[in-house]
């Protein structure tokens, strides 16, 4: 007679056990929770050593288990994931003593329960197979892969909000202090100023305000209504003093008559010739034919928009697109601009690939259909404003959003100083539009240019 070894293996055209299912994707999302902690505990080896060690065993036995569901592999996976969940719950209560970065209780987090939640799915599931060899009730290889995306969708929050630990320097999480604005890596390294250099009030209150500064619930009004410019923006205060953004990661600005020639901070404006020539251009800088980009930065910016236009060119209306498997954030209100995101695009490695791009943005019309207007690529989940790639220098003026609340894929709200009163805070990646449509400040501009001054007006 045949003994039991483990959970039934698939049959062809059958499928897994649906407690298989569920303890492979418990496994491999609380594998990439922790490996994306890895990424940001860069200055603890140990914390950095032991968070790999543990994404490393649960995304390598989720899926030895598919293939392989014998006892002994199920065992092992429900020893490693319960052993997660357990040091989770006592640095989240008493600490560990034994070992310095742990002996602080630790704050509960959005990516660390998250990565709790998914290794006890994974327990759970590891208990089922165990106790239960004989079952064949089984799902289909459709059904489970849907059960996997499912849980993808359900990691992305945690994966892209800030990790944070203690006081041992690893906050990461960005939220807003009063009058002060977190761009990026470093507010004083990136941009060079502070509130009061602006000129304008950037404040964080919920409440809107005529100018465009405030914010319209999120669950209604637009996802960029809190727009933050990235590499190479200017800023122009109420004294006219011009506030030049670096346009690279590497400190270097590109000047017309040699790229790779240092930016001079005292060197206003650009290029260094008499500001009173009609000729010379002042202000941002908003076309490809601006004569202070490269020609490198030129070719680049069209190529952009080219391709943007040839690839979006296949959704003819916004059907096309969720049949492609974008899926709505439900922002817009009834006349503004509705984000789809691809959200298996944020971790698939590829970037900046207009076939892959991942989120179309359409305009929404009280009087009529919706319209395609633009792609948006994002990075993957992971990158901040220090990764992003120079592409055109201030043309192309990548943002992100530390302020988003979402449950699931949907947006229902804006955070109040980094706390959100409905759903999850979501840090995004850095983003870049690229228009289809007629924009005033510019094919890769923000959605909206806050405080009517202008397209050099500071948008956050």
């Amino acid at each position: 007679m045949a003994t039991v070894t483990g959970a039934s293996r698939p049959t062809p055209g059958v499928g897994w056990r649906p407690a298989l299912v569920t303890g492979a994707c418990g496994s491999a999302m609380a594998g990439l929770v922790h490996a994306a902690a890895a990424g940001s505990h860069e200055g603890d080896p140990l914390l950095m050593w032991l968070f790999s060690v543990c994404a490393a065993l649960q995304v390598l036995w989720a899926v030895v288990v598919l293939l392989r569901p014998e006892r002994l592999v199920i065992a092992l996976g429900l020893l490693f994931n319960a052993g997660a969940v357990a040091v989770w719950a006592l640095t989240r209560s008493v600490g560990i003593s034994f070992v310095d970065s742990l002996a602080e209780v630790e704050a509960v987090g959005t990516p660390d329960l998250a990565a709790a939640l998914f290794a006890g799915a994974a327990v759970m599931g590891a208990l089922l197979l165990l106790l239960r060899p004989r079952v064949e009730a089984t799902i289909t290889p459709v059904w489970a892969g849907a059960l996997a995306v499912v849980a993808m969708v359900g990691a992305v929050p945690a994966l892209g909000a800030g990790h944070a630990h203690g006081d041992h320097g690893h906050l990461e999480t960005a939220s807003h202090e009063e009058g002060a604005h977190p761009h990026g890596e470093d507010e004083a390294a990136a941009h060079g100023h502070d509130d009061a250099s602006v000129g304008d009030d950037h404040g964080h209150d919920e409440a809107a305000t005529d100018d465009g500064h405030g914010h319209d619930d999120a669950a209604t009004g637009d996802l960029v209504s809190h727009e933050e410019h990235g590499a190479g923006d200017d800023h122009t205060g109420d004294d006219g003093t011009a506030h030049d953004h670096p346009p690279t990661t590497d400190g270097t600005h590109p000047h017309p008559d040699d790229p790779a020639e240092p930016h001079d901070p005292d060197d206003h404006p650009h290029p260094p010739d008499d500001p009173d020539d009609p000729a010379v251009p002042t202000g941002p800088i908003i076309s490809p034919d601006d004569p202070r980009l490269s020609a490198a930065q030129r070719a680049t910016a069209t190529a952009l928009i080219s391709d943007m236009k040839t690839s979006l060119a296949r959704f003819p209306d916004v059907a096309a697109v969720e049949a492609a498997g974008y899926v709505s954030i439900g922002d817009g209100g009834t006349d503004g601009y509705e984000h789809f995101i691809q959200w298996g695009y944020l971790l698939d490695g590829i970037e900046l690939d207009p076939t892959k791009v991942e989120s179309i943005v359409v305009k929404k019309s009280s009087t009529g259909p919706k319209t395609i207007v633009s792609g948006m690529f994002i990075l993957n989940v992971g990158k901040s404003m220090s990764d992003v790639p120079d592409l055109a220098g201030e043309l192309t003026t990548w943002h992100y959003h530390d302020n988003l609340c979402f449950e699931g894929p949907k947006l229902v709200g804006l955070a109040n100083a980094g706390v959100c009163q409905r759903g999850t805070l979501l840090v995004t990646p850095p983003m870049l539009h690229v228009w289809l449509v007629e924009h005033p400040c510019g094919p890769f501009a923000g959605i909206e240019t806050h405080g009517g001054g202008g397209c050099d007006t500071h948008e956050h």
